[in-house]
Order: C-alpha cells, then sequence, then structure tokens
C-alpha cells in the first residue's frame, strides 16, 4: 500500500498542473542546453582529433626554390626524418562570375592523386585529378557557391587566364578554415599545371619526424638539419613553419568557442535551478498549515524535509525524462552543423552512442557537488533550504512562515 506521505506529493504534483509543468518545462530547458553543449564539446573535440591525425599531419613545412625528386630522396635518408615529401603550390585566382574574383591557391597533386602527408580523400565528382581540370576543396566549393561542372576562369601572375571545368571535389583537412578566410584552395595534376604555364617541379618540402611527433625540440633540430641540407645543394630557404604537434589549427580557437558555449548552457541551467528554488519556496509558503499538521502527529524535519526533497526530485526525473532524448536529437544535429563548419563530419552513429553514454554522466558530473559526494543539485539545495525554513534559521519571508509553523505546531 502506498504510504500517506506518497499520496500527498503526487497530490501536490497533480493539484497544480501548470507549476508542474512550468518547473519541469525550466529543468528540462537547463538540462537540455547544458547536456547539448557539453556533449557536443566533447564530440566534436574527439572527432576533430581522430579526423586530423588520420591525415598523418606534417611535422614542419620548408618553402623553397624548386627542387626535384632527387632532392627529396636524400632528405628522406637524413636521420629523423620519417617521411619527406615535395609539392608544388601556386598562388592564382579565380573569376567566379563577370568582375568578381577570388584569391586561390593551387596545389599540385600526383597523377594517382595520393599522398603520403596530409592525405586527401576525393568526396564527389572525378578522381584522380583530370587533365585540364579543376578539383576543388569541399568547404571551398560550398562557400564559393559553385557546383560540380560549373566553369571558372584561372589566372596565374603574370602568366594569363584560361576557362577550366570544375571536375570534382575533395576533403583536405589540412586547409584553413573556409568559414574564416577569402580564398579558394583548388588542386590539379602537374599536366594541367603545365597546360597553365605554370613551373615544374616542386617549391614545398613536407616533413614528418621519426619519433615523437609531439617534441617541439626534435621537430625545430630535424628542420635545421633540412635547412643546412637545401643550402649546400644551392636551394634557398624562403620560409620554415613548424606546425602545432599533430593539432589542427581550429584546435586553437575550438576552446574559446566551446567556453562560450558552457557559459551559455551554465545561466540556463542556473535559471532553471532558480525557478526550482522559488516553487518549492512557495509550495512551503502556501502549505504551512499541513506542516503544523504534520509536525503535530510526529514527522520531525528531517521526515519533512525529505517529503519535498521528493517532489523536487520527481520534478527533475520527468524533466530528465523530456531533456535526454531531445537532448540526443539535438546533440546529433548541432554536432553535425558544427562538425561542418569546420570541415570534418561525425559520425551520427558514434554521435548517438556518446551521446547515450555521456549525457547524463557529464551532466551529473558537472553539477553536482564536487567535494567527494555526488549529491544531487536539487537535493542539496532542499538540504539547505528546508531545516533552516523548518527550523527558524532562515530570513525573510521564509523566516516569518518557519516561525508561523513552529506556533501551530506547538498547539
Amino acid at each position: 500500500m502506498i504510504s500517506p506521505r506518497w499520496h500527498k506529493i503526487w497530490r501536490d504534483l497533480r493539484a497544480t498542473p501548470t507549476r508542474t509543468i512550468l518547473v519541469v518545462l525550466s529543468i528540462a530547458v537547463g538540462v537540455f542546453a547544458f547536456g547539448v553543449i557539453l556533449t557536443t564539446r566533447t564530440v566534436i573535440e574527439r572527432e576533430l582529433r581522430q579526423s586530423f591525425l588520420a591525415i598523418d599531419p606534417a611535422s614542419a613545412i620548408i618553402t623553397t626554390t624548386t627542387f626535384d625528386d632527387d632532392l627529396v630522396a636524400a632528405v628522406a635518408r637524413l636521420p629523423g626524418v620519417a617521411i619527406a615529401e615535395g609539392r608544388r603550390v601556386v598562388p592564382a585566382r579565380i573569376q567566379l562570375s563577370a568582375g568578381r574574383w577570388e584569391d586561390a591557391l593551387i596545389t599540385v597533386l600526383p597523377d594517382d592523386g595520393q599522398r603520403r602527408i596530409w592525405i586527401v580523400r576525393p568526396q564527389a565528382g572525378s578522381w584522380p585529378p583530370p587533365d585540364r581540370a579543376l578539383l576543388f576543396e569541399r568547404a571551398s566549393l560550398s562557400c564559393i557557391g559553385a557546383t560540380i561542372g560549373a566553369e571558372v576562369v584561372v589566372e596565374l601572375s603574370g602568366i594569363g587566364e584560361r576557362t577550366m571545368p570544375i571536375a570534382g571535389t575533395i576533403h583536405d583537412l589540412s586547409t584553413p578554415l573556409a568559414v574564416l578566410t577569402a580564398q579558394s584552395f583548388i588542386y590539379m595534376n602537374e599536366e594541367t599545371l603545365r597546360w597553365l604555364g605554370g613551373p615544374a617541379g616542386y617549391n614545398q618540402l613536407y616533413l614528418v619526424v621519426n619519433g615523437d611527433r609531439c617534441d617541439l625540440a626534435t621537430i625545430r633540430d630535424l628542420t635545421q638539419a633540412v635547412e643546412r641540407l637545401l643550402e649546400r645543394s644551392g636551394h634557398s630557404v624562403l620560409q620554415t613553419y613548424v606546425t602545432p604537434p599533430l593539432q589542427h589549427p581550429a584546435e586553437a580557437i575550438l576552446p574559446v568557442i566551446t567556453v562560450l558555449m558552457t557559459i551559455v548552457g551554465l545561466l540556463a541551467l542556473v535559471a532553471s535551478s532558480f525557478l526550482s528554488i522559488n516553487t518549492i519556496s512557495a509550495i512551503l509558503n502556501q502549505q504551512t498549515r499541513q506542516l503544523g499538521v504534520m509536525a503535530a502527529i510526529g514527522a520531525g524535519p528531517r521526515t519533512l524535509a525529505l517529503m519535498y526533497m521528493a517532489t523536487t526530485a520527481l520534478f527533475g526525473l520527468l524533466a530528465l525524462i523530456l531533456a535526454v532524448p531531445t537532448g540526443l536529437l539535438a546533440t546529433q544535429g548541432f554536432a553535425v552543423f558544427l562538425g561542418g563548419q569546420l570541415n570534418i563530419d561525425p559520425a551520427i552513429k558514434n554521435v548517438r552512442e556518446h551521446t547515450v553514454l555521456f549525457l547524463p554522466r557529464r551532466i551529473l558530473a558537472t553539477v553536482f557537488v564536487s567535494d567527494r559526494r555526488t549529491v544531487p543539485p536539487t537535493a542539496t539545495t532542499l538540504a539547505a533550504i528546508v531545516p533552516p525554513f523548518l527550523d527558524g534559521l532562515a530570513t525573510g519571508r521564509a523566516g516569518t512562515v518557519a516561525s508561523r509553523f513552529r506556533c501551530s505546531a506547538a498547539l
């Protein structure tokens, strides 16, 4: 048989359905916002790192005068070099429409399209790069609003213009974020670049160190050894860039974005917590006589506190039932959207599995008290509110109601 106290708790929930719905919705909104933001942040950080490591990022890039495969082979034989790869990069301009020009960076791909460092993957259209046609990095193509099959005018500085078709798209995670740059990244094979009148050979040397790829000192020592070899071979070193070890460029700005999102989620959670506190205070004020009667028949402060804690726990349970499924769906959509801005593809299946396992755990770990205890925030709040309320330690309106309760309990 259900005890009278549970009958009372259930009656309190049903007696004011509007208030119950508003409290449940407010808690659900806070949990939803906080959970979606925290889970999306974790999913994006994990997917960005895994995607970037999968393309075998370079440890350093050296820009120099034109060189050939023999020099690449000589560099590859140096101690400490795991992979050395030559590459030709040419600045250009493309005309998207009449009078509308945009800066572009042409990267020459091998005839089979396969690179060992900063691997690219085909997305749509032709592959490997066809002769006398362009491949666009997929994010660049989306930004300029062009489609596969369209034609653009390509201009090399001091050489001339040619009209070329867009044959397909590739995914190159090594390029800067398209949403932050006013530059398109296009790709072609060596024969196409010669057809445009461009130079032959390589002008950039990509290196991967052998050993600890996160050791900046080792990377710098290796680049200096390579620079000395280039100079002995008669090549001037124009620029040396040591990349952040195994770190995508977006990882530098991602913490700022996630901190702002976390603040928004915290504000939503705090706002819902205040509404819950106000609701419980209102219930206590409305039920002063009931508190007095229950105290008169033997209910102590602990019993009464546990009763209202159970009421709040039911509010939270109903809110979780609403927030967790909707948070799961929203996390999938938000992760896909944010991943698109960062040019990665979060796997929906992985997002779903990660959310189901992570969302409740992360919310509890974040909002629960952290002094080696795991007390729910609602329980912590009530434990702080109800006993002072009943013992007359609170001030203001709650103190007035508490004194009334003590008077009625003494009768």
